[in-house]
């Protein structure tokens, strides 16, 4: 994933959550502090405007980590440019 992707989130991150350094998001998991149901999907909906991606349902079930919402983008972006292509 192009580190600009992963620093864009995380910037984003920190918005919604009102965590102002990076290190702080990296430990941040849904259901403990500021990541709660409002604003996991507050986040979800900023990412897919952000980036022009779309998450399932199970997508917004599943992620519940920096690491899955950098997966799931990386996923959702690298399906987008294949249907460029095509």
């Amino acid at each position: 994933m192009p580190p600009n992707i992963q620093t864009n989130l995380h910037q984003l991150m920190g918005r919604v959550f009102a965590v102002p350094e990076l290190d702080d998001v990296q430990s941040l998991r849904r259901g403990d502090g500021p990541w709660d149901s409002l604003r996991h999907v507050e986040l979800l909906f900023a990412v897919e405007d952000m980036f022009g991606v779309q998450f399932t349902e199970t997508d917004f079930s599943a992620i519940a980590s920096p690491v899955d919402l950098l997966n799931a983008v990386d996923q959702r972006l690298a399906a987008k440019a294949v249907q460029e292509v095509l």
